[in-house]
């Protein structure tokens, strides 16, 4: 019986090929593993189409099948397909509802989403599942952040530097967190502990800037200073992705130095790095034109 079905898919694959169809495989397996090869290659298009493939093959075993559709979510997720690929990590948490990568996978999501509620919730059964993953609390961090829940994400993102003192991404995140509470001295240390960790991070620099630019403590502001690490955070910053943030805060150190004609272009030129900008940056482009305006008008920016 099973050499009859190979036999008889083997004639449908020839069939469909000389129809035009681009794909035919033996099994859902090989499906699977040719995707995973096209997602390698960059071929995310392919890809997504091999995964699903293989998903409706109905060969796989569930382990595997859950596999598969967590690489078919993160596809999707990278190609800026989030509600898809939350879908797709959903189908995934039905079939098996402590799956970690999911858990992590859909919150992370959820977070980039602005659905920070939902963000926790996952985030909280994913860090019972994986205590020692830095990664679950400083996403969770970032969420009670932007709940505006600082305690809570203080102690996330301290967590997160417990496990990984390291790396600097907790310090720096922990930083921006203690400066939206009103803590500019601790959140400046946090910044420098971090360009100690790797004197190459532009964000690092970027934040310690933004707090001499913008901060509402006028004790703290420092337009010379400000333009200093902003100018080192452009420099530093990787020109494969630009970060709408890196000029937004460049201009708010010109405009705090005075010079607000620098602070203007500097300001369009974050607005232009919008479109198409995927991840880490949460400000609306009406909050940026309204920044744009500001100094225009030969004013400074700064926080609530």
């Amino acid at each position: 019986m099973n050499r009859i079905r190979t036999f008889a898919y083997s004639v449908l694959c020839f069939l469909f090929v000389s129809a035009g169809a681009p794909l035919c495989f033996a099994s859902g397996v090989d499906a699977a593993n040719a995707g995973i090869q096209a997602y390698k290659q960059g071929d995310k298009k392919k890809a997504i189409v091999l995964f699903k493939s293989a998903l409706k093959s109905n060969e796989l075993s569930k382990e595997n099948y859950i596999l598969v559709n967590n690489q078919l979510c993160e596809v999707l997720w990278s190609e800026s397909r989030n509600a898809e690929a939350v879908d797709c990590y959903s189908e995934t948490l039905y079939l098996s509802p402590d799956d970690p990568v999911a858990l992590l996978g859909r919150g992370t999501l959820y977070h980039h989403m602005a659905k920070h509620q939902n963000a926790v919730e996952d985030l909280i059964r994913y860090t019972a599942l994986s205590p020692r993953s830095p990664k679950g609390y400083i996403d969770r961090g970032l969420a009670f952040r932007l709940l505006k829940k600082y305690d809570r994400a203080i102690s996330d993102l301290s967590s997160a530097v417990r496990l990984r003192p390291g790396n600097g991404e907790g310090y720096i995140h922990r930083g921006i967190t203690y400066f939206e509470a009103g803590n500019y001295n601790i959140a400046l240390a946090d910044f420098k502990k971090a360009v100690k960790i790797d004197s190459e991070n532009p964000y690092a620099y970027q934040s310690m800037a933004w707090v001499y630019a913008a901060s509402p403590n006028h004790d703290f502001r420092n337009g010379a200073k400000a333009v200093e690490l902003a100018e080192k955070a452009v420099n530093l910053e990787d020109s494969d992705t630009p970060d709408p943030v890196f000029p937004a805060t460049l201009a708010a150190a010109y405009a705090e130095s005075g010079m607000y004609g620098k602070a203007v272009e500097a300001q369009k030129q974050s607005i232009a790095r919008i479109k198409g900008y995927r991840t880490g940056f949460n400000l609306p482009k009406e909050e940026l034109y309204r920044r744009l305006k500001l100094y225009e008008r030969g004013e400074s920016y700064h926080s609530d």
